[in-house]
């Protein structure tokens, strides 16, 4: 085997994609295919690794399978570009909005973003939370949470890590809202006749990427569409190298994709100054899931023993305890064996953006660490942080 190499990935939808969330689906009166609101790591793992080991010939009944699950593919970060910025230098990563910033309406017309901290409760109080766990709080006015401010820019997720946030301040003015989605009515056809079925018809729904900014969008925002696109890291020793655009196929109904190389060499993130130099010396962590994570007790990482106390993977010389956790309800992930030719067991993940607030028990933050933890995957299971599950970034709290 070569020594590894990295590969960014840009992976532009050529169609709308089908991110198929694990219920059956059969072109069957009356079905529908329903997508989830964005690929999940598994999805786009295996339409890398199919298209690497179909370039390299692999043999998917002899280990194939097996060899191409050793590629490493990080992402997907979703990637975004506005009116204007028509190179790939002007694409911006987005990532799922953190779960301790509630953006609610102090005014009518005026949203603000208030965020959450542990926060002991006073003497003679108590919570059925596990293990001693703290509680959250947030300063300023009730009010209902808005579901509009769904993903940040990562230049915003790196400010709401690197700072305490002031209470009251305005939500970033480059937030993203959900994808637009595209329902299609099929229907069945009789393959001996190569007519319709009478009454059969089925509906899909897909997530609508623009290959490019559009301008105005009826019913979208503020008549902005940017265009979008999948981000994602490839680690290999196999023998094989992209260097020009590609076709593949992606999710349910074999949608098709082009991957390409990413030109820019900073498309994939990396650790800024500014975020290294908040957490060196700090007591406090706070780790931001940038995807979905799986952890062995559901909610909580297996990495983390008693007392809520343990070493994330990649920064063994760390200790630290669990305070308190942002984490919505779970989300479950599914899908076809293709090697088994059986459906995946179900498992539940922790959703991305959910935040774990840890105080430092042993060891010191540096910047080794800090690096070590940007865009690391805190899943439990090796072939999990494989596909991509639980990428995550450290912040101050």
């Amino acid at each position: 085997m070569d020594k590894e190499r990295l590969y960014d990935i840009v992976v532009a939808p050529r169609d709308p994609i089908i991110a198929r969330d694990g219920r059956p689906f059969a072109a069957t009166p009356g079905a529908q295919a329903v997508s989830l609101p964005w690929p999940l790591p598994g999805t786009l793992a295996g339409t890398i690794r199919t298209a690497i080991g179909t370039s390299l010939g692999f043999d998917w009944r002899n280990g194939g399978a097996g060899r191409a699950r050793r590629i490493a593919v990080l992402g997907p970060l979703m990637l975004a570009r506005r009116p204007g910025a028509e190179t790939e230098e002007g694409w911006s990563v987005y990532l799922s909005a953190p779960r301790d910033a509630v953006v609610v309406e102090a005014e009518p017309g005026r949203p603000e973003v208030h965020a959450l901290r542990p926060y002991a409760l006073p003497a003679g109080a108590g919570v059925n939370l596990p293990d001693g766990l703290c509680t959250l709080h947030r300063s300023g006015p009730p009010g209902k949470p808005s579901a509009e401010y769904l993903y940040w820019p990562l230049t915003e997720y790196i400010s709401w890590l690197a700072t305490t946030p002031p209470p009251g301040r305005r939500p970033p003015p480059s937030c993203l809202g959900a994808l637009p989605r595209d329902t299609r009515v099929h229907v069945a056809i009789d393959h001996q006749t190569a007519t319709a079925l009478e009454g059969a018809l089925f509906s899909t729904e897909a997530l609508a990427l623009a290959d490019a900014p559009l301008k105005p969008w009826p019913g979208y925002g503020a008549g902005e569409m940017p265009a979008r696109a999948l981000l994602c890291r490839v680690a290999t020793d196999e023998a094989w190298t992209i260097d020009r655009p590609l076709f593949a196929t992606l999710g349910g109904e074999r949608r098709l994709v082009e991957l390409r190389p990413a030109t820019a060499s900073s498309l994939w993130p990396s650790c800024p100054d500014e975020l290294s130099g908040a957490l060196e010396g700090q007591r406090r962590l706070r780790l931001v899931l940038a995807t979905p994570a799986l952890f062995t007790d559901g909610w909580k990482p297996g990495w983390l023993g008693d007392g809520l106390t343990g070493s994330p993977p990649g920064a063994s010389d760390l200790r630290l305890r669990l305070v308190a956790a942002a984490v919505s309800r779970p989300e479950p992930v599914s899908g076809w064996d293709m090697e088994r030719n059986a459906p995946k067991t179900v498992r539940y993940m922790a959703p991305a953006g959910s935040v774990y607030f840890f105080e430092v028990t042993d060891g010191t933050m540096n910047v080794r660490d800090v690096a070590a933890l940007w865009f690391a995957s805190l899943s439990d299971a090796a072939q999990d942080r494989n596909d991509g599950f639980g990428l995550a970034l450290p912040g101050v709290w």
